[in-house]
């Protein structure tokens, strides 16, 4: 196998593309919020600020949804102006069906290993990160409980998917080794989970929180050279995010204690997992131009 040469050229190239990514998926989501603030505002005149702060949290899930959607239509559009396809760009393929199964159970696991990680960490923390994460926590709950699975478990995971493994992910492996665009894209990907506004409301544990997922994902997506399965592990991770809302016991608690030894199997054998030769599960490329 040719070994890669790496160029400062390529590398610069890479991040002002990676920058460019995350701008437009900011710009948006920033246009959205302010656009659903200014008709809330607009519906209650007589309310105060601190009125109107709360009931725009309770639309959260809703702002997500619009916000990721059509972020996702904008680069949709925006690579059928270059005539390149979202998928192409982004690494979408298909996958055997003993891939999904393990990168789920990677997702599973996973959420419980960063919830141990989270747990072993919390005592040595500042009191202001854990009031942070709480409030994040609070503005989660206040939405509807079917929006929320909608924006945490389908929508979210997509457009992250898209943005941080297939658009940032993709373009900085070109320009660097596997594991450097990993980790910078898990940084980013950390970095985004929290509100910058309030350097007293930074939730630094969600950002922690984020950045562990962010590499696994990662290496989910550099394993299989494919997306498909790092949205599937970032479904399984929310979905099992939400079910364990409130105290943990019985199946559930001792799988907590033993989510760090499993995750690292389970990570083994997907790092030695091979994938079946591409006609024997994904035939239907071969008629495409």
């Amino acid at each position: 196998m040719e070994k890669k040469k790496y160029t400062f050229t390529g590398v610069l190239i890479a991040i002002l593309k990676s920058i460019g990514y995350i701008f437009i998926w900011l710009l948006v989501s920033s246009l959205v919020l302010t656009f659903v603030d200014v008709l809330l505002a607009l519906k209650y005149q007589s309310s105060t600020y601190e009125s109107i702060a709360k009931i725009s949290a309770s639309y959260g899930a809703h702002t997500i949804i619009i916000s990721d959607i059509l972020t996702i239509l904008i680069f949709c559009l925006i690579y059928k102006i270059k005539k390149v396809g979202i998928s192409e760009r982004c690494q979408i393929k298909t996958r055997s069906f003993g891939a999904y199964i393990k990168v789920i159970l990677l997702g599973i696991i996973g959420q419980f290993a960063v919830q141990y990680l989270i747990a072993v960490l919390i005592p040595v923390m500042p009191q202001g990160w854990i009031d942070a994460l709480q409030a994040n926590n609070d503005s989660i709950i206040s939405a509807s409980e079917t929006m929320n699975i909608i924006a945490t478990v389908i929508v979210a995971p997509i457009l992250e998917e898209i943005m941080c493994r297939g658009l940032v992910q993709g373009a900085l492996r070109k320009a660097m080794p596997d594991w450097v665009s990993v980790l910078l894209s898990a940084l980013i990907f950390g970095s985004l989970h929290t509100a910058w506004n309030d350097i007293s409301q930074i939730n630094f544990i969600g950002i922690i929180y984020a950045f562990s997922f962010g590499l696994l994902l990662g290496f989910v997506a550099v394993k299989f050279d494919s997306i498909l399965p790092a949205i599937l592990c970032h479904m399984a991770f929310n979905a099992t995010s939400l079910a364990l809302v409130g105290e943990l016991s019985g199946f559930a608690l001792i799988l907590l204690n033993l989510s760090v030894p499993i995750l690292v199997v389970l990570i083994i054998r997907t790092a030695k997992h091979i994938e079946p030769k591409k006609e024997e599960y994904d035939d239907y490329d071969e008629d495409e131009d």
